[in-house]
């Protein structure tokens, strides 16, 4: 999804090959790719987050459990 979505989004292409073997690269296309959830989903949806791996329901709540388990709550305010 994100491969078509990127250039439309920020006129950048997708590099499959630098996602794996950039991290800085990584991590600024995963940070773009939350900044757009959240700016479309996060005053709706208090998993917004979630949707970076999945948009159903099922999928998305089980993602959000294994986060909230994984991040120090002295850290990150996870609704």
């Amino acid at each position: 999804v994100w491969r078509k979505e990127l250039p439309r989004l920020y006129n950048e292409t997708l590099s499959l090959k630098r996602l794996k073997t950039d991290i800085p690269y990584s991590i600024d296309i995963m940070g773009k790719i939350l900044s757009y959830i959240q700016k479309n989903h996060g005053r709706r949806d208090n998993l917004w987050y979630a949707r970076y791996h999945s948009t159903t329901r099922r999928y998305k709540h089980a993602y959000a459990g294994r986060v909230k388990r994984n991040i120090p709550k002295s850290n990150v305010e996870l609704a």
